[in-house]
């Protein structure tokens, strides 16, 4: 059985001149006790906290799975010293060459796709459950902490992206998301359940 753990529930406060904002960060841990903790974020000493309240260490993270290249998701890959670090199309562990890998990395359950809209490097993991899909999204889905987070499925998709490279895109990427998955981890913002 896989485990979820949202460890941090992101926030995003682009309303003052200096921005403050920090990434969801989620731990999945499969059947086989592995560790992937997607997105670490930016905010070193809320992270650590957080895995010393579960009373893991940094170097019980075996990967570090990145949903896009933006530093707010980024900055912290480089603490867990046993950790792979895996992107939607890419993995590399320390002192090592970088290697290509077709989306299946994690095998059958938990699946990596590659996608477009919010950045040129989006990409998300689709956990299959048996009667349960999780996406953890990253920003292809996320909300500034003084927005209205929607619920309904057509204003999620249409839910404006300031920083989105490609609207069109990141639009149809969140429809294909929301089809077929039964909950949503965001980049920012409260995970929800898919209302249809």
């Amino acid at each position: 059985m896989i485990k979820i753990d949202v460890l941090i529930e992101g926030v995003a406060d682009f309303s003052q001149e200096v921005w403050s904002d920090y990434c969801t960060t989620t731990l999945v841990t499969t059947s086989d006790g592995s560790k992937i903790l997607v997105d670490p974020g930016s905010d070193r000493s809320l992270l650590l906290n957080k895995l010393n309240e579960r009373e893991i260490k940094v170097s019980d993270i075996e990967y570090v799975f990145l949903t896009h290249a933006h530093l707010d998701h980024t900055l912290l890959a480089g603490i867990f010293p046993n950790a792979i670090i895996v992107t939607g199309s890419q993995w590399v562990k320390a002192g090592t060459e970088i290697h290509n890998h077709d989306g299946s990395y994690f095998g059958d359950i938990i699946k990596i796709i590659k996608s477009e809209g919010h950045s040129p490097s989006d990409s998300y993991l689709m956990i299959y459950e048996e009667k349960k899909i999780t996406c953890i999204a990253g920003d292809l889905f996320w909300w500034d902490k003084n927005d209205v987070q929607e619920t309904e499925v057509e204003k999620i998709i249409l839910h404006n992206d300031r920083f989105a490279i490609d609207f069109d895109k990141l639009k149809q990427t969140r429809k294909t998301i929301l089809q077929s998955a039964h909950f949503v981890i965001p980049g920012h913002g409260k995970p929800f359940i898919i209302q249809e």
